[in-house]
């Protein structure tokens, strides 16, 4: 899927975090723990393992960016165990890649006017609020602009 993505600084997690409560409902418990891969000698990310409330998710992503600066990811993703986390660790070892780095997250999601989000603790890092629209991959410019626009 293509990612429509808004990820800004906040200020004030319990504000924001009730007037999502207000409009979308209570917000769901969000527990993340992601491993970051990268290919030797690079300094970008390559592959992401994240533990999502007791699922893996494995993703990469192709990002590039238009003439407007906006960045427009491709996410390629698929689910498995929990109990595969360190058979997946493993797995990309011996495909040559490196550890890079872990990020934990901790916070609440919503669903709201068909939108995913997410405000978010980063351990170490601060808080979050992340807004996204999942498209298809061949989503023409204007259903992205739609998007953002709701964004």
């Amino acid at each position: 899927m293509r990612e429509v993505e808004i990820k800004v600084w906040a200020d004030d997690f319990d504000r924001i975090k009730g007037y999502f409560d207000s409009v979308a409902g209570c917000g769901h418990p969000v527990n993340k723990e992601d491993y970051y891969f990268r290919r030797p000698g690079e300094t970008v990310q390559a592959l992401r393992i994240r533990n999502n409330n007791g699922v893996l998710e494995i993703t990469t992503k192709k990002n590039s960016k238009n003439e407007r600066g906006e960045e427009n990811n491709y996410e390629y993703e698929f689910e498995s165990p929990l109990d595969q986390l360190e058979k997946a660790k493993d797995f990309f070892f011996c495909l040559g890649y490196e550890h890079y780095f872990n990020k934990i997250k901790n916070g609440f999601d919503w669903s709201y006017k068909g939108i995913h989000v997410e405000l978010l603790d980063v351990k170490n890092v601060g808080v979050f609020l992340e807004m996204e629209a999942l498209i298809p991959f061949d989503a023409d410019d204007e259903l992205v602009q739609k998007n953002v626009a709701v964004l």
